[in-house]
């Protein structure tokens, strides 16, 4: 397996995590084989992790995250940046290494950019996220095209 890097050779932190996207995620287990960054897992949810880890276990996706973290068992949620700084300090990441990806531009992409992370849209059919005080540093559609996109970061 190779780490896969942000263009300069910094490591890229990857974090994502949404309930209704976790069937979509599973389908990408074959890309993680060949690439893979440290990952982290932020939801904002009124249920614990003994709620969530089970699922992503039957999903395969467990193994694939470092870190998960749910507003639930911790006293913030996104986009409050100490949130995504404790993401950060699990995985033992910079900010300035680490890319976010989620479908939320204020909780998401704003959150992410406010620590100083790269925040990354993952655009969805069904919703259109419209701030125009808040740009993406990238769009995506897929997780299929995170690492590429990662790597023009």
């Amino acid at each position: 397996m190779r780490r896969h890097t942000c263009r300069g050779g910094s490591p890229c932190v990857g974090l994502y995590y949404s309930p209704t996207s976790t069937r979509a995620a599973s389908s990408n287990q074959q890309r993680s084989a060949s690439v893979t960054w440290p990952a982290a897992a932020i939801s904002n949810t009124i249920w614990p992790a003994t709620c969530h880890d089970p699922t992503l276990q039957r999903l395969g996706l467990c193994d694939l995250l470092d870190v998960r973290l749910y507003s639930a068992d911790c006293d913030f949620q996104k986009p409050h940046p100490a949130i995504f700084r404790e993401a950060l300090r699990r995985l033992g990441g910079e900010a300035e290494e680490a890319a976010f990806v989620g479908d939320r531009l204020v909780n998401d992409v704003a959150g992410a950019q406010g620590v100083g992370m790269k925040g990354i849209l993952r655009v969805v059919p069904y919703r259109v996220e419209q701030e125009a005080h808040i740009q993406p540093d990238a769009r995506i559609h897929s997780l299929d095209e995170l690492p590429e996109t990662l790597g023009l970061l």
